[in-house]
């Protein structure tokens, strides 16, 4: 074999490693995740937010991990909460949250809830449901949420929503399933 010929392949051999080494930096990001690279990601930025797609992540300047967007299911039972005309009532109701997929609300979320798993992300999204949906029933009557039940939703939204977009999730659907007062035991 001649010098050329050991230089070509030597050459060759050379950009397979380093297409091989790319490659194998692409990662991909299924529908259902968000893909979150944190480290050296550009000028000003310490981390990037992909929801699908795929994305370079170069070793030693940055790492990545997933954000999933499971929706979980919630059920809150408040007992003996004060309505506004100052009855007691228990209330049970089926929260479906799962972290937003608006652009700026997965940034939230990629900061408040990147290294914890479901169960975690389902005790504080209850804490937080639990504390609002508490101040929706305060605000109305009890004839108000009976009577109008669209209007009793519409308030629990409300309350709860914002308070959950704070840590970057969304209320998917609300349904309150037991409305009872003190005078109905």
């Amino acid at each position: 074999m001649s010098l050329d010929m050991i230089a070509l392949l030597t050459g060759v051999v050379c950009l397979l490693v380093i297409q091989l080494f790319i490659a194998s930096r692409f990662v991909r990001c299924p529908a259902n995740k968000v893909l979150v690279i944190q480290g050296n990601v550009g000028p000003g930025k310490v981390m990037k937010c992909i929801h699908g797609g795929m994305a370079i992540v170069w070793p030693l300047i940055q790492e990545h991990h997933f954000l999933d967007l499971t929706p979980l299911t919630i059920t809150v039972s408040i007992k003996g909460a004060l309505s506004k005309d100052e009855h007691q009532v228990d209330v049970a109701a089926t929260f479906i949250v799962a972290i937003d997929n608006k652009p700026e609300i997965i940034s939230v979320a990629a900061v408040r809830l990147l290294r914890l798993g479901l169960c975690e992300i389902q005790m504080l999204a209850e804490q937080i449901i639990s504390g609002q949906f508490r101040l929706a029933i305060g605000s109305l009557t009890i004839q108000e949420m009976v009577r109008n039940r669209e209007r009793f939703l519409d308030v629990s939204r409300n309350s709860v929503q914002p308070e959950l977009q704070k840590i970057g999730l969304a209320l998917i659907n609300l349904n309150v399933t037991e409305i009872t007062d003190e005078r109905s035991k």
